[in-house]
């Protein structure tokens, strides 16, 4: 099994985390899209659709939230992330839920993509994980932001969106898996190498509480 194939694609762990986070709380997910077709080369990362498995465990992902805190729902600009919100949004509504579909945000599919075909020909040359290349300083900031700085700007324009809702509101946001390894590894400082790839429906909670932001994945916690 490699780093891409572990867990279940369901969402298990981040529906557990929503479940026990503080009521009062705001909460976000930095969420990655349901299962895909799978591709070989970023050239063609654009095209892959969700599979059929990945439209039910989305829907069900939307079932198994709490019904008690309004949601709200963003995605990437690129299709299978659209589709995954909009069943969650289905799944959510169907058990009772408010939800509200906020559409697409841009900085979800990757705004620290300075020069995407620079990128894909890096990325063919380079030998090994190409993401650790990139974590590691290795390519130059004309072509990708230095991971910390890619980082940072995700999780401040999460945090601006998550104020603007109202405490207690659950504001998900559909991405994609760098996205969240940049997170993971520039706040919680855990390495894909060691922890595994981002599983589909799997993703970094954020809970804001006062002026106090957090975010967790599975056993690891940090402030921010």
């Amino acid at each position: 099994m490699n780093l891409r194939e572990k867990g279940d694609g369901r969402g298990r762990e981040v529906l557990e985390a929503i479940a026990v986070a503080d009521p009062a709380a705001r909460v976000a997910v930095m969420l990655r899209h349901a299962a895909r077709d799978e591709f070989v080369g970023l050239e063609n990362a654009l095209s892959a659709a969700l599979i059929a498995e990945g439209r039910a465990a989305a829907r069900a992902f939307g079932v198994g939230l709490p019904v008690s805190r309004p949601l709200r729902l963003w995605h990437s600009p690129v299709s299978r992330c659209e589709e995954t919100a909009a069943l969650i949004g289905e799944g959510f509504a169907g058990a009772g839920g408010e939800v509200s579909q906020r559409g697409e945000a841009k900085f979800l599919f990757g705004p620290y993509v300075k020069d995407g075909a620079a990128m894909v020909e890096l990325s063919r040359a380079t030998t090994g994980d190409f993401l650790r290349h990139w974590f590691d300083g290795g390519v130059p900031a004309s072509i990708l932001d230095p991971r910390d700085d890619a980082a940072a700007g995700q999780v401040a324009r999460i945090r601006a969106r998550m104020l603007e809702t109202p405490a207690g509101a659950l504001t998900i946001f559909v991405t994609h898996d760098w996205n969240i390894l940049a997170v993971r590894e520039s706040v919680l400082g855990v390495r894909h190498e060691d922890a595994g790839w981002i599983d589909f429906l799997d993703g970094v909670v954020f809970t804001e509480n006062g002026s106090t932001l957090s975010a967790r994945w599975r056993g690891h916690a940090a402030s921010l």
